[in-house]
């Protein structure tokens, strides 16, 4: 049997031949379901989207424009090493100074010698009224309205720290002193704080014959 086909017949075939495998094609996209492919892909294997979803913060400027604003990172925990005295933290905190509305108390330190009759009469040890022959100072905290109970006092090699509900005092000595050996006594009648703080002798002479020692021994060794 032959069959004849015109130029227009040609086109109204291919034309159905194309809608058939259009909607062929439709129904064969996705690929056939069955038991193995439930839950069987691993996360690698799932598809990821096309489309990026970003999280964005954005102000408008003094202009009325659209800015993005970045988002902090998250901090991380401070980390010390060896060599570090302090962490980050406790540095931050020992610069932060809070506000105190206490004032500071009146204070005189004087010093003191324990002078003997053969010092008076004799001059045996060869003390003079100068502080540098000194044994202790005497430190006087002035604090009116103040109970023994109220007062806080805390003493370092070279500083004095005083406080109370309505004074604060921090001070720094003018010489190391022996914080172990120190005395503290409350005159109830005066509201004065007695501090007597003696002083460490043997490193003060050092400190000031140390270049001495030093000229000396390269005199020696030269």
């Amino acid at each position: 049997i032959k069959m004849n086909f015109g130029m227009s017949e040609i086109e109204s075939l291919s034309k159905l031949l194309g809608a058939d495998r259009e909607v062929e094609e439709e129904h064969t996209f996705g690929s056939t379901l069955n038991p193995g492919t439930i839950g069987g892909k691993s996360k690698d294997e799932i598809a990821k989207p096309r489309a990026k979803i970003e999280f964005k913060v954005n102000n408008r400027d003094a202009k009325g424009g659209l800015k993005q604003d970045l988002v902090p990172e998250e901090k991380k925990p401070a980390r010390n090493t060896e060599r570090d005295i302090w962490t980050d933290t406790e540095v931050n905190l020992q610069s932060e100074d809070l506000p105190d509305d206490r004032v500071q108390p009146e204070f005189d330190v004087l010093h003191k010698q324990s002078v003997g009759t053969e010092d008076v009469f004799l001059g045996l040890s060869h003390k003079d009224p100068s502080s540098s022959c000194c044994e202790s100072m005497l430190m006087k905290v002035k604090l009116p309205g103040c109970r023994l109970k109220d007062i806080e006092c805390d003493v370092k090699e070279q500083s004095v720290h005083v406080q109370s509900p309505f004074h604060v005092l921090h001070h720094i000595l003018p010489c190391r002193v022996d914080k172990e050996k120190a005395n503290a006594k409350w005159d109830q009648k005066l509201e004065t704080l007695l501090l007597t703080l003696p002083i460490i002798k043997k490193e003060l002479i050092d400190e000031i014959l140390a270049p001495l020692y030093e000229h000396q021994a390269k005199t020696q060794s030269g």
